[in-house]
C-alpha cells in the first residue's frame, strides 16, 4: 500500500486499516507491573470550532500521491510538498513556496524538484528550513540515505539545489535522516529504522544521532550522540527536537511494530534524553522517564521543544487501541519538571492519532489528532493549548471547512504564529486535487460554544 510507504513508522501503524493484527509479542518481565494512568488534564467547557482562514493549493498538477502531507515554514514563507516514490532516473517531486502578500498566501516561485533520484527511491518525506536554506531527505535504495540542501536565489523567491549532507563514508546507513531537528546553524539527524519489511541486520541496535553545523563552507559533521550499546536502545532518536543549545532525543523502550514485524524492546526504560551544548561538546542534562505522565513504554515516540517547554507523546506498544498520552514538562533552574497532561476540552475524545503531530510556538502547544470525532464530524481536529491558572487548557479547536481526506487533517502541521498551516493531502480518488494546506490565523482567543472566552470562568449561577 503506497500510503503506508510514504509516511513514517507510527502513522502507518496506527492509521492504516488493520482488521487482523498479529498476536502481540510476549511482554518482558519488567513490563508486568505498570504504573497507574496519569491524572486527566483539565477539561474545560467546549471550545467553538475555528475554521480555516484560507485554503492554499499547489499552483499546478502534483506528482506526489500524498501532496500536502509535508508542510514547513521557512521564516515567514510557507513550503508545501509531498513524499514521492521516484519512477525514473533524474529529478522528481515538487516543493512549492508561498508568501503572504496582499492579505493572502500566494505562490511565489516555480516548483523545486529533487535531483539525482533513482527508481523506487523515496524523497521529501520531511522538510526542515529557515530563511537561508531548505533541507529534505532521500531514502536511497540499498545504500546510505542522505539529506539534500537548497539555497534561495532570485531575490529569495526560488530555491536551487546546493549540496547534500551524508553519513560517514565507508558506511551504509539506510535510515539516515529518519528524523531531523534544526536550530539556527545546528542540525541533528537520526538513523532509527522507520521503514516496513526490513531485515534484522538493517536495524541498528545502537543508533546514533549525528550533529552537523552550517559553516561558510557548507554543513560539517560535529560528532555523534549514542547510548550504551549493551542496553540495545533500538529506538533512540525516533524523535528529535532542538532549540538553541538544547537537544531532546526520544528513546522509547518499544514501539508498535508493522504487521509484518516483531516487537523490538530495549534493555533500558522509556525516556527522553535531553542534552546541552557546552564548550566541551554535547552533555547529557537529564533523562526524563515516563513516571507521572504515562505508563506506556512508547514514551518519547514524538516530541516538541521550544525554550524551556518540552512536549512528549506516549503510546502502548502492546495495544494499538490503548489511550495515547501527551505530557508537558518545563525546565526550571536547569531541571525538567512535569506539568501534567494535555486533554482536549469537552465535546471530543482523544483518538489513537492524538499527538502524531506536535508543535510549540510562543508558549502555545499545538496537538494534531486526525482521527478525532466530534458529534457526526470525523474529519479530525487540531488543538491549541495555553497555560492558564487551571493548568494547560485548550483555547482553540481547529477544524476543516473544506473536504479533506479521511484520517489526514492534523497529521502534519507547521506554525509561524499567528499562522498555523495544516496539510490538506491530495486524493485523486476523492477528487482532492492538487493538494495543499489549510491556513489558520489565530490572533484572538476563540470563543466557547456559549459565547464566553475560552478559559474564562462562567458567570456564577
Amino acid at each position: 500500500m503506497i500510503f503506508s510507504i510514504l509516511i513514517p513508522l507510527i502513522l502507518a501503524q496506527t492509521l492504516t486499516p488493520n482488521p487482523a493484527p498479529p498476536k502481540p509479542a510476549p511482554v518482558p518481565k519488567d513490563d508486568s507491573v505498570m504504573p497507574s494512568r496519569p491524572a486527566v488534564g483539565f477539561r474545560g467547557q467546549p471550545v467553538a470550532l475555528t475554521k480555516e482562514t484560507q485554503v492554499v493549493d499547489a499552483p499546478g498538477p502534483t506528482v506526489s500521491m500524498a501532496f500536502g502531507n509535508v508542510v514547513a515554514f521557512s521564516g515567514d514563507r510557507l513550503l508545501i510538498s509531498g513524499a514521492v516514490i521516484s519512477r525514473r532516473m533524474g529529478a522528481d517531486g515538487q516543493i512549492f513556496t508561498f508568501e503572504f502578500k496582499n492579505d493572502k498566501w500566494t505562490s511565489v516561485s516555480e516548483m523545486v524538484q529533487v535531483q539525482a533520484l533513482a527508481p523506487d527511491e523515496v524523497a521529501i518525506q520531511r522538510i526542515v528550513a529557515d530563511p537561508e536554506f531548505l533541507l529534505t531527505n532521500i531514502s536511497r535504495k540499498g545504500k546510505s540515505s542522505e539529506i539534500i540542501s537548497f539555497a534561495p536565489i532570485e531575490g529569495r523567491e526560488a530555491w536551487k539545489q546546493s549540496g547534500s549532507i551524508k553519513p560517514p563514508p565507508n558506511e551504509t546507513v539506510l535510515n539516515f535522516a529518519s528524523a531531523m531537528a534544526l536550530s539556527n546553524t545546528l542540525l541533528a539527524v537520526s538513523e532509527v529504522s522507520s521503514r516496513p519489511n526490513q531485515k534484522d541486520e538493517d536495524f541498528p541496535t545502537n543508533p546514533r544521532v549525528f550533529i552537523f553545523q552550517r559553516t561558510a563552507e557548507g554543513w560539517r559533521a560535529q560528532g555523534v550522540i549514542q547510548r550504551e550499546a549493551k542496553k540495545a536502545p533500538w529506538w533512540f532518536g525516533i524523535s528529535l527536537a532542538m532549540d538553541g543549545d538544547t537537544l531532546a532525543v526520544g528513546n522509547p523502550k518499544a514501539l508498535i511494530p508493522f504487521t509484518t514485524d516483531k516487537i523490538r524492546s530495549s534493555q533500558e526504560p522509556a525516556m527522553v534524553c535531553v542534552y546541552r551544548r557546552t564548550a566541551d561538546g554535547w552533555k547529557l542534562e537529564q533523562e526524563i522517564d515516563n513516571s507521572g505522565l504515562s505508563p506506556w513504554h512508547g514514551f518519547g515516540v514524538n516530541i516538541a521543544l521550544q525554550g524551556d517547554l518540552l512536549v512528549v507523546r506516549s503510546m502502548n506498544p502492546y495495544d494499538r487501541d490503548a489511550e495515547v498520552d501527551v505530557g508537558v514538562l518545563r525546565r526550571v533552574n536547569g531541571y525538567w519538571t512535569k506539568e501534567g497532561s494535555l486533554t482536549p476540552a469537552q465535546g471530543v475524545m482523544k483518538s489513537k492519532a492524538y499527538g502524531y503531530a506536535l508543535a510549540i510556538d510562543q508558549g502555545r502547544i499545538i496537538v494534531g489528532d486526525s482521527m478525532a470525532v466530534e458529534g457526526s464530524d470525523s474529519n479530525g481536529r487540531v488543538y491549541v493549548f495555553e497555560k492558564t491558572d487551571k493548568g494547560w487548557q485548550e483555547q482553540w479547536r481547529l477544524a476543516p471547512k473544506v473536504f479533506v481526506s479521511p484520517n489526514s487533517f492534523g497529521n502534519t502541521i507547521a506554525v509561524h504564529w499567528p499562522w498555523i498551516a495544516i496539510g490538506r493531502t491530495r486524493s485523486e480518488r476523492l477528487g482532492i486535487e492538487p493538494g495543499g494546506a489549510l491556513l489558520y490565523k489565530l490572533e484572538e482567543r476563540a470563543p466557547q460554544q456559549d459565547g464566553a472566552a475560552a478559559g474564562a470562568n462562567p458567570d456564577p449561577k
